[in-house]
């Protein structure tokens, strides 16, 4: 499948009681500046649903899911023809700072 253009990818990473709607203007403000946006909501740690926040397997799966939307990426597929693989940045606040550190090697 031939490249259509490229853009770098930004997933933000939303903190616990949160989810994908929480830091829409600073997606916005990516997306306009050229960016594409991913902010996925995590399993058990946001707005309708906190029953794991803090719990080690949320705090697994936080990462697992940040993994998995880069992986999607990267695999041949209408989003991965826009998608510049080479760049990809993650941002988070709170636990989804946590949660970047802990994908960089940085955490404890």
């Amino acid at each position: 499948m031939p490249r259509l253009s490229s853009h770098p990818l930004v997933i933000i990473n939303h903190g616990s009681g949160s989810g994908q709607l929480t830091h829409m203007n600073l997606a916005i403000h990516l997306a306009d500046a050229g960016y594409i946006v991913a902010a996925p909501t995590h399993a058990h740690d946001n707005f309708q649903d906190e029953s794991g926040s803090g719990t080690a397997d949320v705090i697994k799966g936080r990462a697992e899911t940040i993994s998995e939307v880069i992986d999607r990426i990267s695999t041949p597929n209408p989003l991965s023809l826009v998608v510049d693989g080479e760049q990809i940045a993650v941002v988070g606040f709170s636990a989804g700072g946590a949660t970047v550190l802990a994908l960089s090697g940085l955490s404890n």
